[in-house]
């Protein structure tokens, strides 16, 4: 079985505290992923995703504040690395994907809006993300893995 890695990099103006508090925070995380919650218990953190149909728990496989978030996300692993550079946040966001499905680009294509979403929360500059955004992505991560229309 091939496993393949998912990578996005992005630099965000704003301090490093201020990112990690989107993606800990629920109340700045349902601007960006209004179906994700997370949780902190005492023996473990976990995301939660519930769409009014399908609940989800993502537990947490490593945690380093301000630093590192790890996670489960559908038998796959996401990584979310955070490194602080003159008032600046270099975002690594990585899912490693066990298999390719007719999802992937879907799942793909909502990491990379919600990975520039963050920024723009983050950053406080009021832009928004383009509804086109994600439909530019998903053809193009179709195209990457070879799914054409008989996929769908």
């Amino acid at each position: 079985m091939e496993i393949l890695k998912f990578e996005i990099h992005q630099i965000i103006k704003a301090k490093v505290e201020k990112v990690w508090n989107e993606l800990t925070n629920n109340e700045e995380i349902k601007n960006w992923f209004p179906e994700l919650t997370y949780h902190e218990t005492n023996d473990s953190d976990y995301y939660r995703w519930y769409d009014g149909n399908l609940d989800l728990k993502l537990d947490v496989i490593q945690k380093e504040v301000n630093q590192l978030m790890v996670f489960e996300w559908a038998g796959n692993i996401v990584q979310i690395q955070l490194k602080s550079t003159n008032e600046q946040t270099e975002l690594s966001f990585s899912e490693t994907l066990s298999e390719v499905t007719k999802h992937t680009p879907k799942d793909l294509a909502g990491w990379y809006v919600c990975i520039e979403k963050i920024r723009y929360l983050a950053e406080k500059t009021g832009k928004r993300v383009s509804e086109e955004l994600w439909k530019i992505k998903y053809q193009e991560y179709r195209n990457i893995f070879g799914l054409n229309e008989s996929h769908k």
